[in-house]
C-alpha cells in the first residue's frame, strides 16, 4: 500500500504527523471501525471497477466538490476543473492503489465516512462519493514547489522566510497569514483589512504550536505574547452554516476579539 496519513475528509495544508512536538491531538478516541454494509461494499466494488477500466467520466461524477489539495495548490471546484486535472491527483501509482484494492482494504470509521488503507481516500458514508484524497503526485508537488516560492518572492521581505504556508484568512477588521517553519513551529502575520501582503505586518508572532481537536481534523493553531493568546481555529467539519476559519484574541483570559472569516487561496 502507499503511504498515507489519516486526517480529515476534506484535507488542507495541515500534516498530522505525530512526530512533530508542536502538534497535537486529542481525543482521537471519538472514531470507531464499523463492519462494511452490503450497500456500502456494492459502491466501493463499482469504484474500484471504475479505476480498473479508467472510467475518468464516471469516477469525475463521483467526486464531492471542492475537491482540496495541499495549500496553496487550489482546490479543484467541479467537474470541468476536475478533468483537467485529473492526473495531477490520480496519477498512474494511486490509480494502481485504488483498482487493486478489495473490500477489506476499506474501513467504515465513526460518522466520518469509510477509507482506504490509511485514509490515502475517502469516500462519503455511502460510499458514492469520495470527499478526500491524502496523497500527491509528483506532479502536484512539482506545482506546490513552485507556488510556495511565488509566494515567497510576493510576500514582504519580514516575512519571506518559512517552510511552507499553511493558510491565509479575512475576517472583519485584519488578514491573517500562518506560515509552517522549519522547526516545525508556526508563525502568524497579521495586516489590517485591506493592505497586501507585500506591506510590512503590523503584527508577527513566532513559536506557535498546532492542536487536533478529536478526529475530525479541526484544529487550532495558537500564539502566545504577554498577556495576549491568539488562537487561528480552522474547521474541516461542521454542521449548518459553520465558517471555515475564526480568530480568537484572549488578554488575561479574557476574550477581546472573536471573528470568524474566510480564506483566501490564491488571492495573497
Amino acid at each position: 500500500m502507499l503511504t498515507s496519513v489519516l486526517i480529515s475528509c476534506n484535507s488542507d495544508s495541515s500534516k498530522s504527523k505525530n512526530n512533530n512536538p508542536h502538534k497535537k491531538s486529542v481525543g482521537a478516541g471519538e472514531d470507531f471501525i464499523r463492519a462494511i454494509s452490503k450497500e456500502q461494499e456494492q459502491e466501493i466494488l463499482l469504484l474500484i471497477q471504475l479505476f480498473k477500466i479508467n472510467d475518468i467520466d464516471r469516477i469525475v461524477d463521483r467526486i464531492a466538490y471542492p475537491l482540496h489539495r495541499d495549500y496553496p495548490i487550489p482546490a479543484i471546484e467541479n467537474k470541468e476543473q476536475m478533468r483537467t486535472r485529473f492526473y495531477e491527483v490520480f496519477d498512474e501509482k494511486l490509480i494502481t492503489e485504488i483498482a487493486s484494492s478489495n473490500v477489506g482494504d476499506w474501513s467504515t470509521v465513526g460518522w466520518r465516512g469509510i477509507m482506504l488503507d490509511q485514509g490515502i481516500v475517502w469516500l462519503s458514508d455511502d460510499a458514492k462519493s469520495i470527499t478526500g484524497i491524502n496523497y500527491q503526485s509528483s506532479d502536484e508537488k512539482v506545482i506546490y514547489d513552485k507556488l510556495i516560492e511565488t509566494q515567497k518572492a510576493y510576500v514582504h521581505e519580514s516575512i519571506s522566510r518559512f517552510k511552507r504556508p499553511v493558510l491565509s484568512l479575512i475576517t472583519s477588521n485584519y488578514m491573517v497569514r500562518i506560515d509552517e517553519m522549519s522547526d516545525e513551529t508556526y508563525r502568524y502575520s497579521s495586516w489590517k483589512l485591506g493592505v497586501k501582503q507585500t506591506e510590512k505586518p503590523d503584527l508577527i508572532l513566532t513559536n506557535g504550536v498546532l492542536d487536533f481537536s478529536g478526529s475530525s481534523g479541526n484544529h487550532v493553531y495558537t500564539f502566545t505574547q504577554g498577556k495576549f493568546t491568539y488562537r487561528v481555529y480552522r474547521n474541516l467539519l461542521g454542521e449548518g452554516n459553520y465558517s471555515p476559519v475564526r480568530l480568537e484574541v484572549e488578554k488575561e483570559d479574557k476574550v477581546i476579539i472573536n471573528q470568524t472569516g474566510s480564506l483566501l487561496h490564491e488571492q495573497i
